[in-house]
């Protein structure tokens, strides 16, 4: 064929056409990222590493050696109320003190049974944790844990839950306050809701959101709903300064037919309501979300020959197959 020949040209324009199809359909969009739950992250493991190694935490066991009494010999635990009983009636709150604070403690309250110095060797032989378990659990009681046991350790140590009643929440309250643990949202996510490092003497208490009418007001207080196109639609827990990505994340991620351009939130209750609607493809932040909001992410359900032009990488194939079959013809 020559450089002008018509059917060079034919050839040339399928060849382009096809090309066109791959290049529209791989064309995708660049939406702004999240780094919400990086930053959580960071922060739960600079939260579990904030308490010193050298703070004494009730469940601590001691050794001490003495070669004057060899009655005052032998091994102590913490009690789970933070004190710490020893021979001769000697009693001394541990918990809280610092591990060379405790050795001069049992210096001082030894020294009425020595003529001289105690000569009293104290050494830490065990840093674990007393955790009293109570709720909904197959085996509650008191447990040592250690400084990093997880959720799901915590669960295990307790024999788990009945199977017609598992827990929803996990409650664990210290001297300092109480906090709660949505476990429906830890089982989705694998990240507790700033589960700090354990310090001993925490009382925890699974129950379920139904149990307790004080903390499932509290818990739908704290969440926001995220419906229409996501894969699990439904209450997600709230968190200060996280955006639109990462809730639609925690609702598993958008489904196939989410559209980016039509998304709408929901405020307020009856005739004090208002709906702001925003679009990803046009916004380089999102507007930001309250406690109580509902968020509705919109379908983009293509007319058959939509659909029809997103197989386009299939059609090129097709356009081009044929094109060379004419160009095979044409040279028999």
């Amino acid at each position: 064929m020559t450089p002008n020949s018509p059917k060079l040209k034919l050839c040339s324009l399928i060849t382009l056409l096809a090309f066109s199809f791959v290049t529209g359909c791989s064309t995708t969009q660049n939406y702004p990222s999240s780094t919400t739950q990086g930053d959580s992250s960071k922060q739960d493991s600079e939260t579990a590493a904030s308490i010193p190694s050298n703070i004494i935490g009730a469940g601590f066991q001691f050794q001490l050696r003495n070669l004057e009494d060899k009655s005052l010999n032998g091994s102590y635990r913490v009690a789970f109320d933070g004190k710490i009983l020893l021979p001769y009636n000697v009693a001394i709150h541990a918990a809280g003190m610092t591990i060379p604070q405790f050795e001069s403690a049992v210096d001082e309250a030894y020294k009425p049974f020595f003529k001289h110095s105690s000569n009293l060797h104290v050494e830490l032989v065990d840093r674990a944790y007393w955790v009293d378990i109570r709720g909904l659990a197959t085996k509650p009681g008191r447990y040592l844990i250690k400084q990093d046991t997880s959720i799901d350790e915590v669960i295990s140590k307790a024999g788990g839950f009945p199977k017609d009643t598992p827990a929803k929440y996990m409650k664990i309250t210290t001297s300092s306050g109480s906090r709660a643990i949505d476990l429906d949202r830890y089982y989705r996510t694998g990240e507790p809701t700033r589960l700090s490092a354990w310090e001993g003497g925490e009382r925890i208490f699974f129950q379920s959101e139904d149990s307790n009418p004080d903390t499932t007001a509290s818990a739908e207080k704290s969440t926001l709903r995220i419906l229409g196109e996501v894969r699990r639609p439904g209450e997600v827990s709230f968190r200060t300064g996280a955006d639109f990505l990462y809730y639609l994340s925690e609702a598993g991620g958008p489904t196939h037919d989410m559209n980016p351009s039509k998304i709408q939130i929901y405020r307020g209750e009856n005739n004090s309501r208002s709906v702001q609607e925003f679009s990803m493809d046009k916004q380089s932040s999102f507007p930001p979300l309250q406690k109580g909001d509902t968020v509705m992410v919109y379908a983009d359900r293509p007319t058959a020959f939509e659909r029809y032009l997103q197989s386009g990488v299939g059609i090129a194939s097709i356009i081009s197959a044929i094109a060379l079959v004419i160009i095979a013809g044409q040279h028999r």
